[in-house]
């Protein structure tokens, strides 16, 4: 196995020994080492989906909710034409990704098909009949960052409507290329999920969260945003993320928060639109003190839907950020309980989402800390030496 990754199941392996506590969700390290030819992203994609066979079983053995729906809807006359867009512009413009998912199928078990659904959950839920568009899309994530001369530091939330936290897990690979060179990149993943959604970062220094948006404007076809977020984990800096982040003809939106151990610690906010391309990004420098951002836009001026969950968390933001300027305040905030919309979810109604892992990237320090619960309640399940 590669030094490097050696060198991460370590580093790993000695965070859960000294600093676990004993309730938290366990979060699984999945190492890989392949190359960057066809078949290496097959086989990539194999060695996931082998490992990690028990955590994708139920995707069809007992789908979720979301999953189940839209199962159905991909069988459907129009359902089936719409996947079938959105599975051939992806492929086509990122080849290379599709043959990870299909190495995750034959490595797993699942079938092929669940598994693109699964990977166009973003895409499909937005096609769901006999649903309004909030129900298909709930406000899902919080991202929150200090940006001072003392700390540069990256905190997310990443929620989803099902408990996934006992099921998901990372992967840590390294990528050996034509000439020579490594690329390693890291990556928080739900099951059967490609690779860069939704903590993630590199060998280049780059480190970056996602949050879902809700344009009223969608395409019935293009560029899945999983592909998309894929394509970051190669990215060398943080101007090619930003490019990597709009392909264009991409099919629906998203936000991305981006930072750099290369670049002296940028933070930099990125709003991808519905088509992608210079037209429809948005970017901001952090330049601190901090800042929030949920699953509303901020930056481009797009028609969307309002999102409640959103709105509560920012204006829990605005009351606690004059106090949030180190990392234990940031704990402390992603961890907030407070009011109907917590920014800490624990499925407690009328919000129907749970919280699935908290990340927060320590630039100065170049180190990734992960919680499967409540962030404040104790130590990390896992501490990561970024590369």
């Amino acid at each position: 196995m590669p030094h490097s990754v050696l060198a991460l199941a370590s580093l790993v392996s000695l965070a859960l020994t000294l600093a676990v506590p004993a309730s938290p969700p366990p979060l699984r390290l999945i190492e890989v080492a392949y190359a960057d030819t066809p078949a290496g992203h097959t086989a990539f994609g194999t060695a996931i989906g082998k490992a990690a066979a028990s955590e994708m079983a139920f995707l069809e053995n007992a789908p979720d909710p979301e999953l189940a729906q839209l199962l159905a809807l991909s069988v459907s006359a129009q359902g089936q034409q719409i996947l079938a867009a959105f599975v051939n512009a992806s492929r086509a413009a990122y080849p290379s990704y599709y043959r990870e998912i299909e190495g995750m199928a034959a490595g797993s078990g699942v079938s092929l098909h669940t598994l693109l659904v699964n990977n166009f959950r973003e895409e499909l839920v937005q096609f769901l009949p006999n649903s309004s568009r909030l129900d298909r899309r709930p406000g899902k994530c919080s991202t929150a960052v200090i940006a001072t001369d003392a700390v540069r530091a990256l905190g997310h939330n990443d929620d989803w409507t099902q408990d996934w936290r006992g099921a998901a897990y990372l992967v840590a690979a390294n990528e050996s290329r034509a000439d020579g060179s490594v690329l390693r990149h890291g990556s928080w993943v739900y099951p059967g999920y490609l690779p860069g959604m939704d903590v993630a970062w590199n060998s280049h220094g780059l480190v970056y969260t996602v949050n879902s948006l809700f344009p009223v404007d969608f395409q019935s076809g293009g560029v899945g945003t999983a592909f998309a977020a894929r394509d970051l984990l190669g990215a060398t800096s943080l101007a090619d993320a930003t490019r990597r982040a709009s392909p264009a003809t991409v099919a629906s939106a998203m936000s991305y928060t981006l930072g750099s151990t290369a670049e002296a610690g940028r933070l930099v906010q990125l709003e991808v639109g519905t088509g992608g391309g210079p037209a429809n990004l948005a970017s901001m420098e952090i330049g601190g003190p901090n800042y929030f951002h949920g699953n509303e836009f901020k930056l481009l001026n797009v028609s969307q839907y309002p999102d409640k969950s959103t709105a509560a968390r920012q204006a829990r933001w605005d009351q606690l950020r004059g106090g949030v300027r180190d990392a234990q305040a940031l704990r402390g905030f992603l961890g907030d309980t407070a009011g109907m919309w917590r920014v800490y979810r624990n499925h407690t109604p009328p919000d129907d989402c749970y919280t699935e892992v908290t990340g927060i990237f320590d630039l100065r320090a170049r180190r990734l800390a992960l919680w499967t619960s409540n962030p404040k309640s104790g130590a990390p399940v896992r501490e990561v030496a970024l590369f």
